[in-house]
């Protein structure tokens, strides 16, 4: 192989001569969703919301965190309603304001608690409401009932179901009617930091394990409403045994530091193990897992959180649930998130081009640091080079020697190479796209062949003005990858 590094430096700064930085994204990328469900939003990113008439709030049974989870089920106190007298409600905060156009509810109504009407409102603020539907026919006692009621559209950051005093019963030493969800859905766009990568809407696959009694795969269709049964319940009774597991193809890479299991109500695990691949044949237990975390303070049947380091992977494999009540474990949903988005910068820019130089035939070129990726985002935040792809007339002359699937840190960059074998006297041309966590960034390529070494020189003389004038981020400091790949022992 023949080192061109010198010849093929000087095209590229004759090409590029004052070229500086790509900011690729000062925002996370986005992603088209329909009729998306808000509560599948990164774990801190739902707020569950309460109150009443005089202010007064609590919980006769379960917790109010628990409508974020779907969970069985919270119900409000006498002292919260005056004894079934006067207003009160319930909902979520979502970290943003988000299109909303349905409002799905599952409710909790024994016990002597009916609902006549109710009402759904919406906030930006939380203080000023917008009312979207009212009122809302109601219903009698029936526990469990999953209501999908469309409501005026809008972009709304707070919803809340609200009771006033006619509009319900209360009974059986509680408040009023409760709820297991509460749960505002709407079309739009989610940046990739905020998504839930193991929807079905974004084309994953589930599939199951040894697990003959609950075996169903519906663990990926983002609906996190308390559904029972063979049809939705994936799981075994007590803990999972060895070789049990669930896996969901992302069918491609994705950037995940969250997994979160929505269990089944009161069938629920307390702990899982985590593993990642991404050839779907090579699991490894995903870096620096954190212990378990149930964000339902009352009980252990919400759901189960398991964070850990960033993480490149298109499968996902769940296992070794640990059974915590009911005598079964059983899940009912995975979610699966990303961490913050940092702020890509690219050597040279996106779009320009990176030029190689070759003088015989055949000759092999290797181009060392053609491109330089670096995340300049503010500290905890990450990007993701996920994949890369060469397209074009001359791709097959083209490849980068060095690739593979990295997380880039704030702070932390990464230099690929590009290697060109030539076949004849020719200009060859094609194009390089990174995939990463921000979208696409997109480089041209081009070989030339160039005259005899000694004019090669003079040309360099009189380029050598424009090369100067090349701003470069380490003033004279030659490029150096700063932090190493991820692991990618497949």
């Amino acid at each position: 192989m023949v080192r061109n590094h010198l010849h093929s430096s000087l095209f590229r700064r004759f090409s590029l001569a004052i070229a500086g930085w790509l900011s690729l994204a000062g925002s996370a990328w986005a992603v088209t969703v329909s009729n998306y469900s808000w509560l599948q939003l990164p774990p801190g990113s739902v707020t569950p919301i309460q109150g009443s008439a005089d202010n007064t709030t609590g919980a006769a049974f379960g917790d109010i965190v628990d409508v974020r989870w779907g969970d069985y089920v919270w119900l409000p106190t006498n002292a919260m309603t005056n004894n079934g007298n006067q207003m009160y409600y319930a909902g979520v905060r979502l970290d943003q304001s988000r299109p909303i156009s349905n409002v799905r509810l599952q409710w909790w109504t024994a016990g002597g608690n009916t609902a006549t009407q109710y009402h759904i409102d919406a906030s930006n603020d939380g203080s000023s409401w917008t009312n979207l539907a009212n009122p809302v026919a109601g219903f009698g006692t029936v526990n469990g009932l999953v209501t999908n009621d469309a409501v005026t559209p809008g972009s709304y950051q707070y919803v809340r179901v609200r009771f006033e005093g006619p509009d319900y019963v209360a009974g059986g030493g509680y408040g009023g009617p409760g709820f297991m969800l509460i749960d505002p859905i709407g079309s739009g766009t989610v940046t990739s930091d905020k998504a839930n990568w193991a929807n079905v809407s974004f084309g994953t696959t589930a599939t199951n394990t040894n697990m003959p009694s609950y075996p169903s795969t519906s663990y990926n269709d983002g609906t996190l409403e308390d559904r029972s049964g063979a049809a939705y319940w994936t799981g075994t009774p007590g803990s999972w045994p060895a070789g049990t597991y669930t896996t969901i193809d992302l069918g491609t890479n994705r950037l995940l530091n969250s997994a979160a299991a929505v269990w089944g109500s009161p069938y629920a695990g307390s702990a899982f193990s985590v593993e990642y691949s991404t050839n779907g044949t090579s699991f490894f237990p995903v870096p620096n897992p954190q212990a378990a975390v149930n964000p339902s303070p009352a009980y252990t049947n919400a759901a189960t959180i398991v964070g850990f380091d960033p993480t490149i992977a298109r499968y996902i494999r769940m296992s070794g649930a640990v059974n915590a009540s009911g005598g079964f474990t059983l899940m009912n949903q995975m979610l699966l998130n990303g961490p913050t988005d940092g702020v890509l910068d690219s050597d040279p820019n996106a779009n320009d081009t990176v030029g190689v130089v070759f003088r015989t035939l055949p000759q092999t070129v290797t181009l060392t640091g053609a491109v330089e990726l670096e995340n300049i985002g503010t500290a905890g935040t990450f990007v993701g080079i996920l994949s890369y792809n060469i397209t074009g007339p001359d791709a097959l002359q083209f490849s980068l020697t060095n690739f593979t699937p990295t997380v880039l840190a704030s702070g932390a960059s990464v230099l690929f190479d590009l290697q060109f074998s030539s076949l004849a006297a020719q200009s060859y041309n094609a194009t390089l796209t990174f995939n990463t966590t921000l979208g696409d960034i997109v480089f041209n390529l081009q070989a030339v062949m160039v005259p005899e070494p000694s004019t090669l020189s003079l040309l360099g003389l009189g380029v050598v003005g424009l090369a100067v004038q090349r701003r470069r981020r380490r003033n004279a400091v030659p490029p150096r990858r700063r932090e190493a790949p991820a692991d990618n022992r497949e």
